[in-house]
C-alpha cells in the first residue's frame, strides 16, 4: 500500500488549488509542491518527500467553504524537465512529509473528490486550517481515497481538475495535523 497521499512526481510536482466562483479574476487558494526527490538544481532548499504549502488565502483555509474547487497540476516531472518551483522552501506557510500512513477504515465524510473521477481516481481531500495573525497555521487535512492510488495522480498538467463537496464513500484515510 503507498503511504503517499499526494503525487510528487518523479521529481516534484506544482499544484494549485482554486476557487473557480471568484468573479474578478482566477483566486488561488493554495499552491503546493510535493517533492520525490531534493533539489539539487536552483537551491530552493527543497527536500525530498515534503510538500510546501503557500496558502494564497486569508486565515482559515476552510475547503468545506467552497461547494467546488479545482486542482491544477501546473507542472511536474524530474527538476531538470519542470523547471524551478514557484516558490522556495523558506516561502511556504508550512510543511507536511509526503509519505503519511493511511489507515483502512470504510466509512463516508465530506469532503471534495473529482466530479468526474478518471480510471477509477475516487480520492478527495479536505482542509480545515488557520493561523492567527502573526502565528503559525494550525489544524488538520484529510486526504481519502477508495483504492491505492497517489491522490491527484490522473490530473492531466495544465487541465484543471473539477472537485465538488459533497458525503462520498471511502475506504482509507490519511491525516496530517498542524500543530
Amino acid at each position: 500500500m503507498s503511504l503517499t497521499q499526494i503525487d510528487p512526481s518523479d521529481g516534484y510536482a506544482y499544484y494549485q488549488i482554486i476557487d473557480p466562483s471568484s468573479t474578478s479574476s482566477v483566486s488561488i487558494l493554495a499552491h503546493i509542491v510535493a517533492t520525490e526527490t531534493a533539489d539539487n538544481l536552483f537551491q530552493s532548499g527543497m527536500q525530498a518527500g515534503v510538500e510546501y504549502w503557500q496558502i494564497g488565502s486569508k486565515s482559515p483555509f476552510q475547503t468545506a467553504a467552497y461547494p467546488t474547487l479545482l486542482v491544477s497540476k501546473v507542472r511536474c516531472g524530474t527538476w531538470e524537465k519542470a523547471g524551478a518551483p514557484p516558490f522556495n522552501a523558506a516561502d511556504a506557510n508550512f510543511t507536511a512529509p509526503v509519505d503519511v500512513p493511511w489507515r483502512t477504515i470504510t466509512s463516508r465524510a465530506d469532503f471534495h473528490k473529482p466530479s468526474a473521477p478518471i480510471d477509477n481516481d475516487h480520492g478527495g481531500f479536505s482542509v480545515n486550517i488557520s493561523c492567527p495573525i502573526g502565528g503559525t497555521w494550525k489544524g488538520t487535512m484529510m486526504f481519502f481515497r477508495s483504492v491505492d492510488r497517489l491522490l491527484f495522480e490522473t490530473i492531466t498538467p495544465g487541465t484543471p481538475r473539477e472537485f465538488t463537496l459533497n458525503q462520498h464513500s471511502f475506504v482509507q484515510a490519511a491525516e496530517v495535523t498542524l500543530v
